[in-house]
């Protein structure tokens, strides 16, 4: 093939004869595809330059050193018989060496794929709102909370017989002392205020400050009895009272305890020999029901009693053992109350204590009568606080400041992102700064963070469009457009004396010109297109405005330019950016980068070789975000984690990740912005981000010709998700679940009609996304192309390169088709072509 190098140095192109580069036969050209994602090329060899191109860039570097900047270009001949750039790329005047003859160096891709590659795990900081764009506010109304503390009844003394009991002694009714106890869980906008209630009439130890929905009490209060030898329990009531505050209007919601030693109700089971047996026979036996266990009366190892209240169930009691007419037997003291109160739509004011009565008959015994008993008090309630604006960014503003660091001004990069995915168009992206509302609040990501979101979410990769060279090599500040009465005053020929600091294009024109200060015989001045520092200006060969130069005024920073036909361009975008060659980076579906419409038959097959790709032989996928720790009850609630499934393929342990750093979990988006009221200092969660499903609202404020649109994000809960403990929640749309169906098509190259066999979840299986629950099995049955591979080569130079085509092979009477993993060229001889193709199928 016809090949020709070209060495920009200065802006200027010099060809390099053949004869200057020593191993021109020996250079390789590669197309290659990472990670099933977009094709990118490449040179892979160093070059040797001899003879002239040896004195040029020698003489460049000795010039500019390690900043001298040249660029290698190699161009084939087409079938039109037209020049075609294949590669470009600048030497890496870090590789230099040279000796008498040879000068060898490396050229560095400085393409988009090459920053990325070198960039791509670098964490970078950006200010949100400054450095990445915000667009939206989001306005967060929060996740519905369970806040809860606990209590216990202390009474008027510690049992002297059982340490963890207390004592109660006869009263008319009287208030129960109720004291808090271990840690409490309560979140911002409580609406309920716990204490201790003591003894004094009016205390209470839960008090209504607003409304709640539902209020949730369990109380468990169990006794042995304990008396004194002589004394009788004739009863002992513990009630649930409800009042206004003050204790006005007081109520009996419930009785929460009740004993008595001579109550003749309580029903003896009998004898069972394990607890199984008895649960067998009575599994709902009358409350206070009580059995023993063992092979009989006397020789009984543990006694059980039904408990009495809504919570109803066996539990353990204490085995007591009575002597009557010398005969001792076995028996069960224990009364165990166990009750929960489910209160609705409570007003503020209301508050709730424990009331007792007691009534022990002494028998002339020689201390005091009492009761002993234990308790154990659990309240639950919901709590949502209140609405809050964080600022919102889009993926693509993202992905746009990813970029922008990553290039550091050598690319003028034009990100896009493919909106197929409806899900994308509503997904949100949160700084952890901004949600806790840090001034100068920070965003954290590195560029491989964010292409794992996208893959591991939404199956999206990415690809690189062609390298765009600039218009302008350079660009210009000028002062103004002036117009002048007749051309007879714009003079061709250098400024001969003083001129104003003025420089202005002459309207109409295709020159720039200073005012002179040499006046004519009429009074009048002239414009001169020659000065001292012209030749930034107009070119000194043309003698016109350069056509390689973005000039701008310096009052508006508006930019314009002289196209090839000298006429005046307006120019509308970044003027730092103009002088920069351009790349699109486009993320899209993996889908979309492995088509069937177009077919490439690669003909001249020799060598075919078929192998597995390790990629795809693995016994595990994982999928879904970090596990998360929350010290609260509702983190158990939180399905947005990691799931785990078996392949089926059991020849290797190894696994397929699509986890994602960017979290989706609703709880520790909440948890996180409770820490809104306590502080600004920094935490590890600060370097987190969110992302949130949204939907837009607008109102119209004013009437008439004020009307003023004002537009905001909310939380979208549009999905149906079950099992949570309330509807509050959100984020179905990136369960576990959708992301491995998102990558349904790529995972399904393991085998065909993959099954997906749940192995665990870091998360709560019982929340269920659009019907399907997070312990499923999942069925994957359309694939995108299989784990084989084939190697070959191919006398066929000339194919063009499509990079998602499907190429068609045949060999041996067998058809193999499939999509390009790699192929290697030598431009400057006739030398096969060698192809990697990931296969889609084979025909027999």
């Amino acid at each position: 093939m016809l090949t020709k190098y070209y060495i920009e140095i200065d802006g200027t192109k010099h060809e390099i004869p053949q004869r200057c580069i020593k191993n021109w036969d020996e250079v390789k050209c590669a197309y290659k595809r990472a990670d099933y994602s977009g094709i990118t090329r490449s040179f892979t060899s160093q070059f040797e330059f001899v003879n002239e191109a040896y004195d040029m860039i020698m003489a460049l570097y000795l010039r500019d050193g390690f900043n001298a900047n040249a660029i290698l270009s190699l161009y084939t001949i087409t079938d039109r018989w037209e020049w075609e750039e294949r590669f470009s790329a600048p030497l890496d005047f870090s590789s230099l060496t040279w000796d008498s003859h040879i000068l060898k160096v490396n050229c560095i891709d400085n393409s988009l794929a090459a920053l990325i590659k070198s960039r791509k795990t670098t964490k970078y900081e950006f200010v949100v709102g400054q450095d990445i764009l915000v667009e939206d506010k989001l306005l967060f109304d929060r996740v519905a909370m369970i806040n809860s503390c606990a209590h216990e009844i202390m009474g008027n003394g510690i049992d002297d017989w059982y340490g963890d009991e207390v004592d109660l002694y006869p009263s008319n009714l009287a208030p129960l002392p109720t004291y808090i106890v271990g840690d409490s869980e309560t979140y911002e906008n409580s609406p309920i205020l716990f204490h201790d209630q003591t003894s004094e009439q009016g205390s209470c130890f839960l008090e209504v400050l607003n409304s709640v929905s539902e209020l949730e009490i369990t109380i468990r209060v169990s006794s042995n009895g304990h008396t004194a030898n002589r004394n009788i329990i004739n009863s002992c009531y513990i009630f649930l009272m409800q009042s206004n505050k003050n204790n006005q209007n007081s109520q009996q919601l419930g009785t929460v305890f009740y004993y008595s030693n001579t109550d003749p109700s309580r029903k003896y089971l009998g004898v069972f020999p394990t607890y199984d047996a008895l649960q067998r026979k009575h599994p709902n036996a009358e409350p206070n029901s009580w059995a023993l266990i063992g092979t009989s009366k006397q020789d009984a190892s543990d006694a059980y009693v039904m408990s009495v209240g809504n919570n109803k169930k066996w539990e353990r009691g204490n085995l007591h053992r009575y002597g009557s007419s010398g005969v001792w037997e076995y028996g069960c003291p224990t009364v165990i109350y166990d009750h929960t109160f489910k209160l609705s739509n409570l007003s503020a004011g209301q508050c709730f204590s424990l009331f007792y009565v007691c009534d022990i008959n002494s028998n002339g015994g020689l201390r005091q009568p009492f009761i002993s008993i234990k308790s154990s008090i659990q309240t639950k309630w919901l709590s949502k606080a209140k609405t809050i604006e964080i600022d919102s960014i889009r993926p693509e503003a993202v992905l746009a400041a990813l970029a922008d660091k990553i290039c550091d001004g050598r690319i003028n990069v034009q990100p896009q992102i493919d909106l197929s995915d409806s899900r994308l168009s509503k997904t949100f992206i949160l700084a952890a700064e901004s949600v806790r509302n840090i001034p100068g609040a920070k965003f954290y990501s590195s560029f491989q963070e964010f292409c794992n979101w996208m893959g591991a979410v939404f199956g999206y990769t990415y690809y690189l469009g062609p390298l765009e060279k600039s218009l302008f090599k350079r660009t210009q500040e000028y002062s103004l457009e002036w117009p002048i009465s007749a051309t007879d005053h714009l003079i061709h020929s250098m400024c001969p004396g003083g001129h104003g600091e003025q420089v202005a294009i002459i309207e109409g024109t295709p020159y720039f010109a200073v005012l002179g200060d040499d006046y004519n015989a009429d009074g009048s001045l002239n414009f001169y297109t020659k000065w001292n520092g012209s030749d930034v200006y107009n070119d000194p060969i043309t003698g016109k405005a350069r056509l390689d130069t973005l000039f701008y005024d310096e009052y508006y920073n508006q930019g314009c330019y002289f196209d090839a036909d000298y006429k005046l361009q307006s120019y509308s975008g970044d003027i730092k950016q103009s002088i920069l060659d351009s790349q699109k980076i486009y993320f899209v579906h993996r889908n979309t980068l492995f088509q069937e419409s177009n077919i490439v038959r690669v003909n001249g097959i020799r060598d075919l070789r078929y192998s597995i790709s390790k990629d795809f032989v693995v016994s595990t996928v994982i999928a879904g975000y970090d596990k998360q720790e929350y010290d609260a009850e509702c983190g158990r609630d939180e399905w947005n984690f990691s799931a785990q499934y078996n392949t089926g393929v059991d020849l290797v342990e190894k696994k397929i990740e699509l986890v994602s750093k960017y979290r989706a979990d609703c709880y520790g988006l909440e948890f996180l912005a409770q820490k809104r009221a306590k502080d600004t200092t920094d935490t590890k969660s600060d370097n987190t981000v969110f992302f949130v499903h949204c939907k837009e609202t607008t109102k119209d404020y004013g009437g008439d010709e004020d009307t003023i649109e004002t537009k905001w994000l909310e939380v979208d809960r549009s999905v149906s998700i079950r099992g949570a403990l309330t509807d509050t929640v959100f984020n179905g749309e990136y369960s576990p679940i959708k992301c491995i169906q998102s990558n349904e098509r790529y995972l399904s190259a393991i085998k065909r009609n993959l099954t997906l066999k749940f192995a665990s979840f870091d998360g709560n299986t019982n929340i269920g996304i659009d019907g399907t629950y997070g312990n499923s099995d999942l069925y994957l049955s359309s694939q995108l192309f299989t784990a084989g591979e084939i190697e070959f080569t191919s006398g066929d130079t000339d194919m063009p390169i499509d990079s998602t085509a499907l190429y068609e092979v045949e060999h041996n009477g067998v058809i193999y088709r499939g999509y390009l993993l790699e192929a290697t060229f030598r431009f400057s001889i006739n030398e096969a072509v060698k192809y990697k193709l990931i296969v889609k199928d084979i025909e027999v």
